[in-house]
């Protein structure tokens, strides 16, 4: 399984990769504060882009070695637990991660940890048509599950950034439609 996504995340396409780089993380980054983490790094395309993220954790080990071969500051999430000091970040990002676990409950009190007092944390999530084409999805998010269940870990909401386009027909119709939530501890 491990290698399975491995594999689906190197074989993005260009558009893809171009989309990511050069209209969704500047729109991101701009609402992060430095240091930042990025929990669920994948193949630490975040990573490479973000001066303002300095480490990365993912719970696939072939995804973080494969960060650390290229270089970046990568750590293997274990036993549930982030390696990483408490409080050690202004702002954390969960790009297309929370969907992916049935029980959130550990993911979203290690993310509180591992946070600052006052630091922004962005969960984004994809829409409808997103989130039915990846087998892998556990849970749908949208306004009404997501910041009800954020407040229950004690993060407020600020704000949400509707990317590419806050059009709402779009979660029906585009793979990339994702909706990224603006949280402060």
């Amino acid at each position: 399984m491990e290698q399975e996504y491995k594999d689906y995340l190197n074989n993005r396409s260009k558009k893809a990769i171009i989309y990511r780089n050069f209209y969704l993380y500047p729109v991101l980054e701009k609402n992060l504060v430095h240091p930042c983490l990025d929990i669920g790094c994948g193949i630490g395309d975040f990573l490479k882009f973000s001066k303002k993220t300095t480490f990365g954790v993912d719970i696939n080990r072939q995804l973080v070695n494969q960060c650390a071969i290229e270089g970046l500051k990568v750590g293997l999430i274990s036993d549930n637990k982030i390696p990483s000091d408490d409080s050690a970040y202004n702002s954390a990002i969960l790009d297309n991660v929370l969907e992916h676990i049935a029980e959130p409950d550990c993911t979203l009190k290690e993310t509180y940890r591992v946070l600052n007092e006052n630091a922004r944390l962005i969960i984004g999530v994809p829409g409808i048509k997103g989130y039915s084409s990846d087998f892998d999805h556990k849970i749908y998010y949208d306004d009404d599950n997501i910041i009800p269940l954020l407040k229950k870990y004690h993060f407020s909401f600020e704000k949400k950034i509707v990317m590419p386009l806050p059009l709402n027909f779009l979660i029906n119709v585009l793979k990339i439609d994702c909706t990224y939530y603006v949280f402060r501890k």
